[in-house]
């Protein structure tokens, strides 16, 4: 695994896209990882929303108190198909490998691959990692014959003090998409759309001034393109600036980078250089170091 070696062997801090894992047994596997690193070296994964500007300052204030108690929840990430090109000239093997985000055993399923976002922020707002879960996927219904991921799931998800998050997703939806969490406590409710109105409303009220009204237009591939606006326009900015700040002396030139997530960071722990992953960062784009020399990926 990529991860292992880029710790055992190479010393190196690691951007880790998600999922960092298919199944328990890998998840186990990059936590005893990160164990392992503990203190020497830093490991960071791509839930890029706990750096975005009007999501933290909204979890900021529901941990300081701004809801009340929280008494329960409800989170959904209701997005449409995800088109792939058909490769016609690849191998059997070759194309599932290029599709797999059709492929339950290369994904871990939609739930892991992209509804986790959502969930990662129920789990910022209650401060835990972990539920217990009752419910079932919806089986393929809606879905091309492209693979085996579900196209919907359903969800409960019980945190201890007996909150309860409701959960749904679909795949496949056409016309219409939103990705929302809400929280209900005792002085308050919050919200945080992907696009639209997010803030608390309550006894201790705040609204993000970068919200906007959801905008009709905007593609239902938008959280696959990574084509983001409104609440998440600056998400992957402050992830890139805010991993390499603590944990390294260089600076990310943000005009540099492309539009696509920087997934694979891997930086020597004497500071002498950075490898990129061409796959998302432009064959032209620089990086520089914080005392203003620049240079280019060979």
């Amino acid at each position: 695994m990529h991860l292992e070696a880029a710790v055992a062997s190479g010393g190196k801090h690691v951007y880790l896209e998600k999922p960092v894992a298919i199944d328990v047994p890998g998840a186990l596997k990059v936590i005893d990882i990160g164990k392992r690193a503990e203190g020497k070296l830093s490991l960071d994964v791509g839930f890029q929303i706990r750096d975005c500007p009007p999501f933290a300052e909204m979890v900021r204030r529901i941990h300081e108190g701004a809801i009340g108690k929280i008494v329960c929840g409800e989170a959904h990430y209701l997005t449409g198909y995800i088109e792939r090109p058909q490769w016609p000239n690849a191998s059997a093997d070759e194309r599932r490998l290029r599709n797999w985000i059709y492929d339950r055993v290369l994904s871990g399923d939609i739930i892991v691959e992209q509804n986790i976002h959502v969930i990662d922020i129920c789990n910022w707002i209650l401060k835990i990692a972990s539920a217990e879960s009752h419910g079932h996927g919806g089986g393929r219904g809606g879905r091309p014959t492209d693979g085996d991921v579900f196209g919907n799931y359903n969800l409960v998800f019980q945190y201890p003090d007996g909150v309860d998050v409701t959960f749904s997703s679909t795949q496949f939806a056409k016309g219409w998409w939103d990705v929302t969490e809400r929280f209900f406590g005792t002085k308050g409710t919050s919200q945080s759309p992907y696009i639209g109105p997010l803030g608390i409303w309550g006894e201790e009220p705040w609204q993000s001034p970068s919200s906007a009204p959801k905008d009709a237009g905007q593609p239902q591939a938008f959280s696959v393109t990574g084509n983001f606006r409104s609440n998440l326009e600056q998400a992957d900015p402050e992830r890139r600036r805010s991993f390499c700040r603590k944990h390294s002396k260089w600076q990310i030139s943000q005009s540099s980078c492309c539009r696509r997530r920087v997934c694979h960071v891997l930086h020597d722990g004497s500071h002498r250089g950075l490898q990129w992953s061409r796959n998302h960062l432009g064959r032209d784009a620089p990086f520089q170091r914080s005392l203003g020399r620049t240079r280019r990926p060979e």
